[in-house]
């Protein structure tokens, strides 16, 4: 059985490979719709990673929880990462475009 440790080191561990794949997803998706990629967007890509695969695994455990399927929620966050930052950046491209 894994205890406290070893399951806040997990959670660690897969917030950390969320924050690299929505800042992955960020950077490549700036490159494809040119749009400048700085330091400043890098960290506010983190962060938009971070919440969304933090809140997704929350919402993915309770619901997989009440459902009695012990399932983990760690595909569920590496998934929405990615596709949150992705949608915040085509979301501020549009906001430029129409102003």
């Amino acid at each position: 059985m894994l205890g406290t440790i070893g399951g806040a080191v997990l959670v660690i561990v897969n917030l950390c490979f969320a924050i690299v794949l929505g800042t992955a997803a960020g950077g490549l998706t700036c490159l494809v719709i040119r749009q400048r990629w700085s330091l400043k967007v890098c960290l506010v890509d983190s962060v938009v990673a971070l919440c969304a695969a933090l809140i997704a695994a929350c919402i993915a455990t309770v619901f997989l929880t009440y459902e009695g399927v012990w399932g983990s929620a760690v595909g569920v966050s590496l998934g929405v990462a990615p596709i949150s930052v992705v949608a915040w950046h085509l979301l501020r491209q549009r906001s430029r475009v129409s102003n």
